[in-house]
C-alpha cells in the first residue's frame, strides 16, 4: 500500500472516531407551565464514555423538568410565570476538543428571568469529559485572568456610557465557564459575577495560539 493511500485510510479512520452529536428535544405545555428542552446525545469509539455523557444529560433533563414542575405547583396558574427554555450549542477546536455548551433560561416570575451556562469539554474521539485543569496548564489560566482584567479595566477607562461592568469588577477564572471554539478558547462569567444584569453574561475570546505554550493537549 502507498503512503498516500495510508495517510488517506487514517484520515478517514480518524473522522470515523470522532464524536457525533444528536439532538434530543423535549416539549409540553401545561395548564400553568411550559418547556422546551433541546439536549445533545453524542456518539464516539468508546461506549462507556458516550454512556456517561448521554446519562448525565439525561439526568440534567429530568431534573429541570422536576423543578420547573415543582414551581409550578407553588407558583399558581400563570403559564407565563413558569417557563423552561435549554439549548446547547457544540464546537470543535484544533486541539482535539468538542465543547458542548448548555443554556439553561428560567422565569419563575419578578423582573426578568434567568440564565446559566453549563460546559462538557469532550475528548473529540473517545467521548470522555476533560476537566479544564488537564487542557491548560495553571500558569495559562493565570495569563488568561490577567488578560481578562486588563480588557475589563480598558472598558472601565472609556467612555462612562460604554461602560458595560461593575466599577470594582474582579475577574476570578476560577468562577467562569471555558470552552473551545474553532481556533478560539472562549470564557464565560455568569450573570452578576463582574456585570449587571442588563450587560448579559460577560464573554471573553482569545485565539488558542495566545496560550499554545500552556497548553497540554
Amino acid at each position: 500500500m502507498s503512503i498516500k493511500k495510508i495517510m488517506i485510510f487514517f484520515l478517514i479512520a480518524s473522522n470515523l472516531m470522532a464524536v457525533s452529536i444528536e439532538n434530543q428535544g423535549f416539549k409540553e405545555t401545561g395548564e400553568n407551565y411550559l418547556y422546551e428542552i433541546n439536549i445533545p446525545k453524542i456518539k464516539s469509539d468508546d461506549i462507556k464514555y458516550q454512556a456517561e455523557f448521554n446519562e448525565k444529560m439525561q439526568n440534567i433533563k429530568n431534573n429541570a423538568i422536576e423543578d420547573i414542575l415543582k414551581i409550578s405547583k407553588e407558583n399558581g396558574d400563570d403559564v407565563s410565570q413558569n417557563q423552561l427554555i435549554v439549548r446547547y450549542d457544540d464546537y470543535t477546536s484544533k486541539i482535539g476538543v468538542t465543547s458542548i455548551v448548555l443554556e439553561t433560561y428560567e422565569y419563575t416570575g419578578g423582573a426578568h428571568g434567568m440564565s446559566s451556562l453549563s460546559v462538557f469539554n469532550l475528548d473529540s474521539k473517545s467521548g470522555k469529559e476533560i476537566l479544564i485543569d488537564k487542557i491548560i496548564k495553571p500558569e495559562g489560566l493565570n495569563y488568561l485572568q490577567s488578560q481578562i482584567q486588563k480588557d475589563i479595566q480598558s472598558n472601565l477607562n472609556g467612555p462612562s456610557e460604554e461602560q458595560i461592568y461593575f466599577p470594582d469588577a474582579k475577574a476570578d477564572i476560577k468562577n467562569a465557564k471555558i470552552y473551545f471554539e474553532n481556533d478560539f478558547i472562549v470564557i464565560v462569567f455568569g450573570l452578576y459575577d463582574i456585570a449587571p444584569y442588563s450587560s448579559g453574561m460577560s464573554t471573553f475570546k482569545y485565539p488558542l495560539d495566545e496560550i499554545k505554550n500552556y497548553l497540554l493537549k
